[in-house]
C-alpha cells in the first residue's frame, strides 16, 4: 500500500462512503443503497464510478472522499479481496475509525465474518494465494490487509444472501442505519447549557398550533431582540425535526453571508451538487429557484436575516414542496411578515424565572444552584438585571464565575449601573446600526427619558425634539426591531373587588388588543382607565444611554435632553394622567396591571 498523506482536500466534503468491488455489486446493492441515499435524502455519497471524473486521479480522489466522510458503507462480496483498492479502502477506513471515531457499516454479501478472520481456509484464501504468488504483493502489504479484514470481522454487520433475500429490505436497514448516525453526527449544537429549551419549544407550539400536525407548507418567522435566544430555539427545533424531512439545511446569514449560504443550500438540498459553480449571487439566487420545486419536502432554517433581500436571494419560500417546513429568526418581524403571505411570526419568550436561574447559576458556578447562601439576595438583583434574557444571564454568570467573595460580587453588581460588559454591548449595538439616521435619533430619546411614559405624551415630546410628523411610523419600526414594545396599563382603584378587576382586564384586552394605538380613546369606569406605555429591555435602554453619554462627550451640543431623568417630564402630562379626579395633588395612585400591546 503506498504512502498515505495525513489530509487530501475535496471541493465537496462527503457524508458516506461506499466501500465495495464493482463486477460484485455496483450495479445492484451498491447503486441502490447510493440511489436511495442521494435523491431520497440528499446526502453526500462517494460511489467511484459516479463520484471519480475525467482528470481525477483514483488515488487522492477517494482517499480525500474516505478522509471527509462520516461514515463508510463496506460492503464485503464473495471476490471482495481479489481487489487491492478495495483492501487499500478498508485499511484507510479502519485507520480513520480508529483517529475520527467515523462509524463502519459492513454488510457481508454471500460471506460470513468468519471468512474474513481465517483466511487461510475461508471464502478468501484463493484471492491472498494469487497476491502472493502471482501479483508479488509484498508480505507486510499482505498482513496489514489480513489484519484490516481481522479487525472488521468483529464489527455488528448486515448479512445478505443475494439468492433468496429482497434488496429493498437490506437497502432500508443500511439506510436507516446511515441515516441515525449522519444525523446524530451532524446535529447542531445549540447551547453549552440548555437549560429551559423544552418549555421554549413548548411555549412555541402553544402559540404555533399548525407545529407539526399540518401537511401544508408552514413558514414560521421567529422573532425577539439580540440575545433572546432565538437561533438557540431554531437550532433545537431543527435538530427535533431534522430526521423528519429527506432534505434540510441551516444557514446562519448574517454571519456567514449570501454567497455561502447559497453554496450550503445547494451542497445540503441537492446532495452532490457542487456550488463552486456560482459565480455570483443572481446565478446562485436562479439556480435555487430552477431546483427547489423539484425537491421532496425541505426543512430550511434561515437564521438571524436582516433584510428581505436575504430571504428572496435564498429561498421562494411559497414555491416549496407541500409539506416544508421553513424557519427564519430575525430582529425585525416586519420582514418576518413580508417573506410570505402565509409566514406566522412567534415572539420569542424570556426565560421563565426557574429556568433564567438555573442558566445563571450553571455559568457562574458550573452547577444548576448556588454554591454558596450568602449569595442568593445578589443573585436575584443580578437576574433582575437580566430580564430573563438568555444573552445576558450567560455573559454576567461568566463574568463571576469562580468568584464567590460576596464583596467582589457587589462590586460587579455596582459597576452594571453604569455600565454593560462589552460582550452585551456589541451584540446590542448590531441592532442600533441596522437602524436609519432618524430613528437612532429617537431610539436614543426614549431610551434616555420617555421608558415607561404614556405613548401620545412621548410622539408629543419627540415631534417637538425632531419636527417631524413621521414619529408614529418610527416608533413602529422599533417595535418591529424589537427594540421596543408597547404595554397596556389599566389603572383600578385600591377598593376594586378582585372580581371585577379580573372582568375589566379581560374587557380591556377584548376592546383594545386590536385597536389603533395612535387614536386611542381610553375607556373610563369612574376613575378607573386604560394607557399605552412605551417599554425597553433594560439593558436595551443602558445601551440607549451608553450611546447618549458617547455622543455628548464628543459633541456637548447634542441633545441635551438625553441627559435628564424622566421625571421631570412631570410637567409634560396632562393633569387626569398625574393626579387622580377631585384631588389637588399626587396621591396615592391606582394599582396597575399590565397588559402587552
Amino acid at each position: 500500500m503506498e504512502q498515505v498523506p495525513e489530509t487530501v482536500l475535496v471541493a465537496v466534503p462527503y457524508q458516506v462512503f461506499l466501500n465495495h468491488r464493482g463486477p460484485d455489486v455496483k450495479k445492484t446493492l451498491a447503486s441502490l443503497i447510493y440511489n436511495r441515499l442521494t435523491r431520497c435524502h440528499g446526502l453526500r455519497v462517494f460511489l467511484d464510478e459516479k463520484e471519480i471524473h475525467t482528470g481525477d486521479a483514483l488515488s487522492p480522489a477517494i482517499i480525500g472522499a474516505i478522509q471527509s466522510a462520516s461514515v463508510h458503507v463496506t460492503i464485503f462480496s464473495g471476490r471482495y479481496a481479489e481487489s487491492n483498492w478495495c483492501l487499500d479502502e478498508l485499511c484507510l477506513i479502519l485507520r480513520s475509525r480508529h483517529e475520527r471515531n467515523t462509524k463502519i457499516i459492513p454488510v457481508f454479501s454471500d460471506v460470513e465474518p468468519s471468512d474474513l478472520r481465517h483466511i487461510e481456509s475461508g471464502r478468501y484464501a484463493d484471492a491472498f494465494e494469487k497476491h502472493q504468488h502471482k501479483r508479488g504483493v509484498a508480505t507486510e502489504v499482505l498482513q496489514k490487509w489480513k489484519t484490516a479484514l481481522n479487525d472488521a470481522s468483529h464489527i455488528s454487520g448486515l448479512p445478505f444472501k443475494t439468492n433468496g433475500s429482497d434488496y429493498g429490505d437490506i437497502v432500508e436497514k443500511i439506510v436507516d442505519t446511515v441515516l441515525q448516525d449522519v444525523y446524530k453526527r451532524e446535529a447542531i449544537e445549540v447551547a453549552k447549557y440548555p437549560v429551559g429549551l423544552d418549555q421554549a419549544v413548548e411555549d412555541f407550539q402553544k402559540e404555533i398550533p399548525q407545529y407539526g400536525h399540518s401537511n401544508a407548507t408552514m413558514i414560521v418567522g421567529i422573532a425577539g431582540m439580540v440575545g433572546a435566544g432565538k437561533s438557540t430555539l431554531a437550532k433545537h427545533i431543527y435538530n427535533l425535526r431534522r430526521p423528519d424531512f429527506s432534505r434540510s439545511s441551516i444557514c446562519e446569514v448574517r454571519e456567514k453571508g449570501l454567497r455561502s449560504s447559497q453554496h450550503k443550500l445547494l451542497r445540503d438540498l441537492l446532495g452532490n451538487y457542487n456550488p463552486h459553480h456560482i459565480d455570483s449571487i443572481s446565478q446562485g439566487k436562479r439556480i435555487l429557484r430552477d431546483n427547489l420545486p423539484r425537491l421532496p419536502p425541505v426543512f430550511v432554517v434561515l437564521d438571524d436575516v436582516d433584510n428581505l433581500d436575504h430571504i428572496e436571494s435564498l429561498l421562494d419560500v411559497d414555491a416549496v414542496a407541500s409539506g416544508s417546513l421553513i424557519l427564519i429568526t430575525s430582529r425585525d418581524k416586519d420582514v418576518l411578515r413580508r417573506s410570505s403571505a402565509k409566514a406566522l411570526v412567534y415572539d420569542v419568550k424570556a426565560l421563565h424565572q426557574n429556568h433564567a436561574r438555573e442558566l445563571f447559576c450553571r455559568h457562574a458556578f458550573s452547577q444548576s444552584k448556588p454554591s454558596h447562601e450568602e449569595l442568593d439576595d445578589l443573585i436575584e438583583k443580578f437576574l433582575k438585571i437580566c430580564g430573563g434574557l438568555p444573552l445576558s444571564l450567560k455573559v454576567l454568570g461568566g463574568l463571576l464565575s469562580g468568584r464567590c467573595e460576596k464583596e467582589y460580587w457587589e462590586r460587579q453588581l455596582e459597576k452594571l449601573s453604569t455600565t454593560l460588559p462589552i460582550q452585551i454591548t456589541e451584540s446590542f449595538k448590531v441592532s442600533y446600526e441596522a437602524l436609519d439616521a432618524e430613528e437612532k435619533e429617537v431610539f436614543l430619546d426614549i431610551g434616555c427619558f420617555l421608558v415607561g411614559e404614556e405613548k401620545e405624551l412621548a410622539v408629543r415630546v419627540l415631534e417637538g425634539l425632531h419636527e417631524n410628523s413621521r414619529i408614529g411610523d418610527h416608533l413602529e419600526s422599533l417595535r418591529q426591531k424589537c427594540l421596543v414594545n408597547f404595554e397596556y396599563d389599566v389603572q383600578l382603584e385600591d377598593d376594586l373587588p378582585r372580581i371585577g378587576e379580573a372582568a375589566y382586564l379581560l374587557f380591556a384586552q377584548m376592546s383594545l388588543k386590536n385597536d389603533d394605538v395612535n387614536k386611542r380613546k381610553y375607556p373610563k369606569i369612574g376613575y378607573n382607565y386604560i394607557r399605552l406605555t412605551i417599554m425597553m429591555h433594560d439593558q436595551v435602554r443602558e445601551l440607549a444611554r451608553h450611546i447618549a453619554r458617547e455622543e455628548f462627550r464628543r459633541s456637548p451640543t447634542l441633545n441635551p435632553l438625553r441627559l435628564i431623568s424622566s421625571n421631570d417630564l412631570n410637567i409634560l402630562r396632562r393633569p387626569q394622567e398625574t393626579y387622580r379626579s377631585g384631588e389637588s395633588g399626587p396621591g396615592p395612585g391606582p394599582r396597575k396591571v399590565g397588559i402587552e400591546a
